[in-house]
């Protein structure tokens, strides 16, 4: 499962944790606290391991990537894990800096996982991911079909994007759904068109955030 994470706290204890990453990241083979690891300096056990629990207990199939730190208050954060998010790792992360408040983005193609906790579009503000390989006679067309694959925000967004970039008018996601019936029925009625198909993805948004005396939110 790839997630995408902004998390937001206190500055003292963004600066604690964005250290301790960085210090991670930055280790020599030869310096690995725990042997024979072949995810790299990165890999999430490492996390676990310096907040002090046994990795072994934990689902740390995975890497991190992409810290940056968004001003005194805020640090973006992707995850690379098996199958699932590291919802083990991310509680103990909460225990220790108690301020940290998470938004997130993430997705599992191959479970159909398009979700989001960010209600607000603060972070993340897309609600549909559109991809598929359609017959095209553009410019940006390769041998009459065109290959997309784009996040967007709104529905209105995602037929804007349909009618003016694949120049095939619609009026809701289910003209999109259905143009995609269509491909796969001229697929089946000719091979030059057999890869052609146009994905959907509405971005589940799981919960409204609310900070105030709850447990952070995964």
């Amino acid at each position: 499962m790839l997630s995408n994470y902004v998390i937001e706290g206190k500055k003292a204890e963004l600066d604690e944790f964005e250290a301790m990453l960085r210090r991670l990241e930055a280790m020599k083979e030869e310096d690995f606290p725990i042997k024979d690891v072949s995810w790299g300096s990165t890999w999430l056990g490492f996390i676990i391991n310096e907040l002090g629990q046994d990795w072994n207990g934990y689902n740390c199939k995975g890497t991190w990537y992409d810290l940056e730190r968004r001003g005194d208050d805020a640090l973006a954060i992707t995850f690379e894990s098996a199958w699932e998010a590291p919802e083990g790792m991310l509680a103990l992360i909460a225990e220790k800096w108690s301020s940290f408040k998470y938004y997130f983005y993430r997705e599992e193609p191959g479970s159909e996982v398009y979700e989001t906790n960010d209600v607000e579009g603060k972070y993340f503000p897309c609600r549909y991911y559109l991809r598929g390989l359609v017959p095209n006679d553009s410019d940006e067309a390769m041998d009459g079909f065109l290959q997309f694959d784009e996040y967007l925000n709104t529905e209105e967004d995602a037929l804007a994007y349909m009618c003016n970039k694949l120049n095939h008018p619609v009026k809701s996601i289910d003209d999109i759904k259905a143009w995609n019936e269509e491909l796969v029925n001229l697929a089946e009625e000719n091979d030059d068109y057999c890869n052609c198909y146009i994905y959907v993805n509405e971005i589940d948004v799981l919960f409204e955030l609310d900070f105030d005396g709850v447990e952070p939110i995964f």
